[in-house]
């Protein structure tokens, strides 16, 4: 049976980002998944989720999950408010998350039967460690697989990450959700959500 959307979930877990604010953006994404869309889509046509934490050595915290009732949305929604940091590291390696899925993308899609597939980026801030993005954003787009990323200014005078993820991060046929601040997550997270699981 294949499943309409693959989604691969990336937080930025690197040391710009509070731990009590990791926690919120985790959190934030556990609530997004009882959006009514998100659940029709898990029982329509399939919904499979997985979970990297963006640090200087990205990890899965959550491989890939399928879910396709209410109760495998409440679990995996347990999980991911549950993510922590085990550390907090000194670089952003947001490239090398993005390619820790790609690597085998092509596998799990077969093996999933995922329709599509997008990777997600929660981000306060520019890569500056491992794979230049703006070529995984390319390698990406070969997959077919599209990008999209919610960011938030955090420090005035600093770059805004918001342009930065669309000259370097997303895809072409992907978007950009701007939180106005860290208190301003959830509303953005649920709206990136809603939107990336409506899109055709």
């Amino acid at each position: 049976m294949s499943i309409g959307v693959c989604l691969a979930l990336l937080l930025d877990g690197s040391g710009s980002v509070p731990p009590e604010v990791f926690k919120r953006m985790a959190e934030a994404h556990a609530a997004a998944l009882s959006e009514p869309s998100v659940v029709n889509q898990a029982a329509t046509e399939g919904l499979a989720i997985r979970l990297v934490v963006i640090e200087d050595q990205p990890r899965a915290e959550i491989d890939w999950t399928v879910l396709r009732s209410q109760r495998d949305i409440a679990a995996a929604a347990n999980l991911v408010s549950a993510v922590e940091r085990a550390r907090v590291p000194q670089w952003t390696a947001t490239g090398d998350a993005i390619d820790l899925v790609l690597r085998t993308i092509e596998a799990d899609t077969e093996s999933l039967g995922c329709e599509r597939v997008i990777i997600d980026v929660a981000t306060d801030g520019q890569s500056n460690f491992g794979e230049r993005p703006e070529h995984m954003r390319d390698r990406a787009h070969e997959l077919g697989v599209t990008i999209n990323a919610v960011t938030v200014m955090t420090q005035a005078g600093h770059d805004d990450p918001a342009q930065w993820a669309r000259d370097y991060l997303v895809t072409s046929d992907g978007f950009v959700v701007e939180a106005n601040s860290w208190s301003d997550w959830m509303r953005a997270i649920r709206k990136k959500l809603v939107l990336e699981i409506g899109a055709r």
